[in-house]
């Protein structure tokens, strides 16, 4: 007569689950999230390029701001800072001037609708 077939016995072990999750020491966790946290970082910065909420225009923090602020432009940068450059032209102007600060000296660029440039010294 036929024999049964054997039963299974302890030692026939399954095949490991691949989707299985291992647990990670803690040293990689904590590596990881730091790694994470910087791309985040990064990804939000590119969503959201504005700072955060902006003070209320009379508030004590709005005005210690425009303070930092005008202090900063009233400085000329050091010999190691780049040159600053802000735009001293109207809206509506057919011409853009700019102003270009460095450390040894501020002149004006005049850029006209051609794209010819003039150097001047700044009008104070």
């Amino acid at each position: 007569p036929p024999t049964p077939a054997p039963a299974p016995t302890d030692t026939t072990l399954a095949p490991p689950d691949p989707f299985a999750v291992t647990a990670a020491p803690a040293a990689d966790s904590v590596t990881q999230a730091r790694r994470d946290v910087g791309k985040i970082d990064q990804e939000l910065r590119k969503t959201f390029p504005e700072r955060g909420l902006a003070p209320v225009p009379d508030s004590t923090q709005a005005k210690l701001e425009r303070g930092f602020n005008a202090a900063h432009d009233a400085v000329p940068p050091k010999w190691y800072e780049g040159a600053r450059i802000t735009e001293i032209s109207t809206p509506n102007s057919r011409t853009r001037t700019y102003r270009i600060t460095t450390a040894v000296l501020t002149y004006c660029i005049v850029v006209t609708e051609e794209g010819r440039k003039n150097y001047i010294n700044c009008p104070r």
